[in-house]
């Protein structure tokens, strides 16, 4: 038997945008509040959290997706996905973080979706030397294997967001997105 390994370098992107709907933010915001009554350990996060599916049909997730599918077209262009993973955060105190962690698994792409605006302290980005404020209603698109995490939350304002990952679709039934 043999086994071969070797480090290599795959190409990878994050997209930042903007969501202005404010109805849709607030929406989603109480759709994790109801759900973060179902409380999950999650391995890299400390704050209150979501089961893993507890989002993942959510219809005002997929009406998200619906609003900013621009993005989501130019971010993955040309494939179908389907949400597989998709659940809350909420960042209360200075107890509250998120080690340093990535979603490989996925075979599509993750994202992060801020539902409260900063001050906080961000998702920084490892491989890219990035740091991403909170804004309500912005979004980050990125490859599933990048390193990210969210320092001690040191502030007053609850810090909420809903984080997902998607796989590429290989055949296209209802539950596959397909924003081509």
């Amino acid at each position: 038997m043999k086994s071969y390994n070797k480090d290599i370098n795959l190409p990878t992107s994050i997209l930042v945008a903007d969501c202005n709907n404010k109805k849709l933010m607030d929406d989603l915001t109480k759709e994790v509040k109801h759900h973060i009554r179902f409380k999950q350990e999650m391995p890299a996060v400390t704050a209150e959290s979501t089961s893993y599916k507890s989002l993942t049909n959510s219809k005002k997730l997929l009406k998200f997706i619906e609003i900013n599918a621009e993005a989501f077209k130019k971010y993955y262009p040309g494939f179908g996905f389907s949400i597989v993973d998709a659940w809350g955060n909420i960042y209360k105190n200075k107890n509250h973080y998120c080690k340093m962690h990535n979603h490989y698994g996925a075979t599509g792409f993750s994202g992060i979706i801020y539902l409260t605006d900063g001050p906080g302290p961000g998702t920084y980005f490892q491989e890219y030397d990035l740091l991403i404020k909170e804004k309500k209603g912005r979004f980050i698109l990125f490859n599933s294997i990048l390193h990210h995490e969210v320092k001690h939350y040191n502030y007053k304002k609850e810090r909420i967001t809903i984080a997902f990952n998607c796989n590429q679709a290989r055949n296209f039934s209802k539950t596959i997105l397909n924003l081509c």
